[in-house]
């Protein structure tokens, strides 16, 4: 699936004569992931998915605080599940030592929590509570 030999090629014919980018091609695949993770913000439009029900949530016996873990969850298990062991296979494929591999999935697992937390703060700045169709609040949000 993964032509690794073809990747390194590529590289060494892009860095030219004597550079050796082989060594990078973990930072480069941190930075795709990255980039591809922060494409999908689940917890900003989660506030705002409430509209005008958001009575019901502020009726129930339960604190704020379980409330928005709860939106900062929403947004880290799809993400996480998906990232981190793919995260694990890439270094593996281009034949990254055991470290390589833990630091990647960690440094991935890290944006993928910093990134719920900043989508979630987007979410309680900016809610959208006044919308008819629930598409209005996903496709007008601060994150997209």
């Amino acid at each position: 699936i993964i032509k690794r030999n073809a990747l390194f090629a590529a590289l060494a014919e892009m860095a030219g004569e004597g550079t050796d980018l082989t060594k990078y091609i973990i930072i480069v695949i941190a930075f795709v992931f990255v980039s591809i993770l922060s494409i999908g913000g689940i917890a900003s439009p989660s506030v705002a998915l409430e509209g005008k029900r958001i009575w019901i949530i502020k009726s129930l016996p339960v604190s704020t605080a379980d409330i928005l873990i709860a939106k900062e969850r929403l947004h880290i298990i799809p993400n996480a599940v998906v990232a981190v062991p793919c995260s694990i296979a890439l270094s593996i494929a281009m034949q990254g030592d055991a470290f390589t591999a833990f630091a990647l999935a960690a440094f991935i697992f890290a944006f993928v929590r910093f990134s719920a937390i900043v989508c979630l703060l987007f979410g309680l700045k900016n809610p959208n509570l006044n919308w008819v169709s629930e598409t209005t609040v996903i496709k007008q949000d601060i994150n997209i």
